[in-house]
């Protein structure tokens, strides 16, 4: 186990006592663990971790969303995780038209997580380039998509002002989201290669 798997573990262990997450910053490592599981943990095991979902949600593909909060999302097929996003709208303003989202109660404890430690919600944009800028990808004036161990990496930007972050108007991370991708034994079965 790594240096930083531990300290997820050991963070993970404090705040779990009840064998549920409180609020806090989790971590989601990229060809690696997530949300303090194997990133091959099954369904039942990450809602006995993190508690059950606000609501289950039917997704297209034959996908499940465990939505907790109105911030985090978990996407499944079938018992495995495919995908983990996260948003930032702790403070909902009026330009961000989010729909039926903004009525759904963010929870008492939100829950969120950093990819890597590296990078987090509401981070300024120009801090999350000596990262970013150590992977393949691309990325535009909304966006940056990157590829780690397999996983891809998607972080979106929005004005800190339409987020009710104060300060200075400036590009902050609004959105997270990380592919998981097949376990290289699984997709190998069915005759899929996975990338390098």
């Amino acid at each position: 186990m790594t240096s930083q798997g531990l300290r997820g573990l050991l963070c993970a262990l404090w705040l779990g006592a009840s064998g549920q997450l409180a609020a806090a910053e989790l971590n989601v490592t990229p060809g690696g663990e997530v949300l303090g599981l194997p990133s091959n943990a099954p369904l039942n095991q990450f809602v006995e971790r993190l508690g059950e979902p606000t609501a289950r949600l039917p997704m297209r593909g034959g996908e499940q969303g465990l939505l907790y909060g109105n911030s985090t999302l978990l996407v499944f097929k079938g018992q495995r995780l495919t995908q983990v996003r996260c948003w930032l709208h702790s403070q909902f303003t009026p330009s961000l038209f989010l729909g039926w989202l903004d009525q759904v109660e963010p929870g008492k404890d939100p829950l969120t997580f950093a990819v890597d430690g590296q990078l987090h919600l509401g981070q300024e944009r120009g801090a999350t380039g000596e990262w970013f800028n150590t992977l393949d990808g691309d990325g535009d004036e909304l966006s940056d998509v990157r590829v780690r161990n397999g996983s891809d990496i998607w972080g979106g930007y929005g004005n800190s002002d339409d987020y009710g972050i104060r300060g200075e108007s400036r590009q902050v991370v609004v959105s997270l989201s990380v592919s998981i991708p097949e376990p290289p034994a699984a997709a190998a079965s069915m005759g899929v290669m996975g990338r390098p």
